[in-house]
């Protein structure tokens, strides 16, 4: 899954850290229920980024 900074067009580097990091913080930085739903449905955030990616690399950071 790619995690984009709203500032820029940036995938970041490694998303599942990104996810591990959403984990870390629930309840503390993050709101339990909505960790919780985010954690049930990322995959499918990472498939629709495979396919809506703009540039063929993005592709093959996300199948990682």
């Amino acid at each position: 899954m790619c995690m984009m900074r709203l500032s820029a067009n940036v995938c970041i580097k490694h998303p599942l850290k990104a996810v591990k990091i959403i984990q870390e913080g629930r309840g503390s930085h993050f709101d339990p229920d909505m960790t919780d739903v985010f954690i049930e449905i990322h995959e499918t955030f990472r498939e629709i980024a495979i396919e809506f990616a703009d540039h063929e690399e993005e592709r093959e950071a996300l199948r990682k």
